[in-house]
């Protein structure tokens, strides 16, 4: 099985045994590139150093075990794609059972036959290949959509300051004054700009954040305090916090998801906005709701989609939803909309709770 560009795949391979480990190594040398580790713990430091394609590692190991491994691995959301096959000795049923719940992917039990190994190994990387493939040919859909759109929405302010720059040249205009003409280049600019600065964001949307524990109603409550002065008179703001727990994201891209929602909700004029946290089994969700005119029902496919908004032209630029979704979609969560009862939107974030006990 090749990967990406033809690339061999590499496999992470975590076993105490030194015997067992010397031969799984020498068995699978022949056809991929292996790391080997002698518990968990230095798996996770070779994974620092060569990302693998798939994980072999036995349940019991010193130090950080297969479970916990395991554990590791599916709570981080840009490895939680990453093939995990569990090693259990026969009998470990309960074992088997406990790394399904920790996020493995198959196990095999020891002893094993090396064809039956090299086999499940095969199906799973076939599978990594197969997602890595539609990742690409999403990433090229959506860099097509995007250049498009950039198009769009630079051509127009671009054509303007161009347009006001020509009659500077000629000696401007006896009914336009160049300060006038100056100001359509100065704001023309601004908003080619802005679209560069949100297109950038949508490229690195964490920009190389780390994964910090965030506390959701902190996040809320002050980026309330922030649009404060844009809540017009009249406003009610209705706060349901059912939980204060801490979600595993990089904190500026998260307290940005929470903005663009919230200032969406204050754009759309509303007399009323509900915001609601929270928590159902291993997620923490935010919802902000309001009752002003909604998203037409023609339209709610593409809310999503990257340069497509329904205020008027100049105002935003339609990269926020979408980035938000990924921002969310990175931390391992969803955004989604939702029409509200009795007229309004509704959007929904959910991401996964950080859990203290790993």
């Amino acid at each position: 099985v090749l990967l990406d560009r033809g690339r061999v795949p590499r496999i992470l391979v975590a076993e105490d045994e030194d015997d067992l480990r010397s031969f799984i190594v020498g068995l699978l040398s022949k056809t991929y590139a292996v790391d080997a580790a002698r518990n968990g713990a230095e798996a996770l430091e070779l994974m620092k150093k060569h990302r693998p394609d798939l994980v072999l590692t036995d349940v019991m190991m010193p130090e950080v075990s297969g479970l916990d491994l395991t554990r590791t691995l599916k709570q981080d959301p840009s490895l939680s794609n990453i093939p995990v096959i569990l090693l259990t000795a026969r009998g470990e049923n309960e074992a088997a059972l406990e790394g399904f719940d920790a996020g493995a992917d198959d196990f095999v039990s020891k002893p094993f036959h090396a064809n039956v190994l090299q086999a499940r190994m095969r199906a799973h990387l076939k599978m990594r290949s197969l997602s890595l493939q539609l990742a690409d040919q999403a990433r090229l859909a959506s860099a097509g959509t995007l250049a498009a759109g950039l198009a769009h929405e630079v051509k127009n302010p671009l054509n303007a300051a161009l347009n006001a720059v020509k009659v500077m040249e000629q000696g401007g205009s006896s009914r336009v004054s160049n300060e006038k003409l100056m100001g359509v280049v100065i704001d023309s600019l601004g908003r080619i700009d802005g679209v560069v600065s949100a297109l950038n964001a949508h490229a690195r949307p964490a920009d190389g954040e780390d994964m910090v524990p965030c506390n959701v109603r902190t996040a809320v409550e002050s980026t309330l305090n922030l649009l404060d002065h844009k809540l017009k008179h009249g406003v009610a703001v209705h706060q349901a916090y059912e939980t204060a727990g801490e979600v595993f994201a990089p904190a500026r891209a998260f307290n940005q998801v929470i903005l663009n929602l919230l200032d969406n909700s204050i754009r759309a004029e509303p007399t009323n906005i509900w915001i609601e946290l929270r928590q159902t089994g291993n997620l923490i969700s935010v919802a902000v709701a309001d009752d002003g005119p909604g998203v037409p029902a023609d339209v709610v496919h593409r809310i999503f989609d990257p340069f497509f908004t329904t205020r008027v032209e100049g105002e935003g630029t339609g990269l926020g939803l979408h980035l938000s979704r990924r921002i969310a979609q990175d931390c391992g969560g969803e955004l989604r909309y939702e029409p509200r009862p009795g007229g309004g939107a509704r959007f929904v974030v959910e991401i996964p709770v950080m859990d203290l006990a790993a």
